[in-house]
């Protein structure tokens, strides 16, 4: 035990490594907190980001609001909101992380939703405002209505991302520039057969999650050489242990896209691939690892059951729990 002490206070006597200071970010601030919590990093992400579309500035709710499209439609990028985003975060010395698409698809409108009742018959909920958009099943409980995705969505290749990342460059200069940004290569697809199911039914696999790493980091990374590229962004736990093809009737147990990659954990195998292709061809595709990591769902916080994402939820120890989320 002496020894221990000793080794320990030799240790508290030479510096330890630096922090980044990209751990001190937040999603979505408010100017207040822009200024006052000196924050170095804002992300603008979440569910609605897997289908924006950087010419017209509009996205898509998924199963989050009836499928439905929405944003300020502007007829070309140059009017577009996140300019001034850009330009006001670099004034204050604030990166930004900007989340593009992967998934395939972005938002042809504001206002256009997936699963039309006027095209696909009744369904068992509706919008009350607009009782057109459904919500893609069918009233008696039957399987999900499988639609057409150009109805609300047109296709973004990874050009379409290049495109985007290059525009940026032409306009503010590289990526570790003046403005400074990174990209984070979408948002959750391990929840995209679910959340997007209009555009994307099918539960992402291994392989296809690293297929669209390589397509859509590289289109990234040829159009602005200094950009940051952030993934795979999962989900939560089980996110970062399994991929969605993981999930039978069974439960994540039977882990057979897993089983069939030798992977433990889906976010090793990635690592691994990410390593691999770098040792092949001297690129590293993706800069940071950007995973979702939350809470438990439910805690006992003063003889009630609380959950994270309620309103209830913003109780001194579910502040504290938040907090020590970061830590793990």
């Amino acid at each position: 035990m002496k020894e221990a002490l000793i080794i320990a206070t030799l240790m508290l006597d030479k510096p330890g490594p630096a922090i980044s200071p990209l751990i001190f970010g937040v999603s979505s601030a408010n100017n207040e907190l822009r200024q006052d919590a000196r924050i170095a990093l804002e992300r603008w992400g979440g569910n609605r980001a897997s289908r924006f579309n950087w010419k017209n500035g509009c996205d898509a709710a998924g199963s989050d609001w009836f499928f439905a499209n929405g944003g300020k439609e502007v007829p070309t990028p140059d009017q577009a909101w996140y300019h001034e985003a850009l330009k006001r975060n670099a004034a204050l010395g604030i990166e930004t992380l900007m989340t593009v698409p992967t998934i395939g698809w972005v938002a042809r409108d504001n206002h256009s939703s997936s699963f039309s009742v006027s095209k696909y018959g009744p369904q068992k909920k509706t919008d009350k405002q607009h009782p057109d958009w459904g919500n893609g099943e069918r009233p008696d409980g039957t399987p999900f209505i499988r639609n057409d995705p150009t109805d609300a969505g047109v296709p973004a290749p990874p050009a379409f991302i290049g495109e985007f990342v290059a525009d940026l460059k032409a306009r503010y200069g590289p990526a570790d520039g003046a403005v400074r940004r990174a990209y984070a290569l979408d948002n959750e697809p391990g929840l995209w057969n679910s959340t997007h199911r209009d555009v994307h039914p099918a539960p992402v696999t291994y392989d296809e999650a690293w297929q669209r790493t390589v397509d859509y980091a590289t289109a990234i990374k040829d159009a602005d050489p200094t950009a940051q590229v952030w993934g795979p962004v999962e989900w939560g736990w089980l996110g970062i242990k399994y991929s969605a093809a993981d999930k039978t009737a069974k439960g994540y147990e039977p882990a057979p896209d897993s089983k069939a990659h030798g992977a433990d954990f889906f976010l090793h195998w990635y690592i691994r691939q990410l390593a691999a292709y770098k040792k092949k061809t001297g690129r590293l595709l993706v800069d940071v690892i950007d995973v979702h990591d939350y809470p438990e769902v439910y805690i006992q916080d003063e003889g009630r059951i609380v959950a994270w994402d309620k309103p209830d939820g913003g109780s001194p120890l579910m502040q504290r729990v938040r907090l020590e989320a970061v830590r793990s």
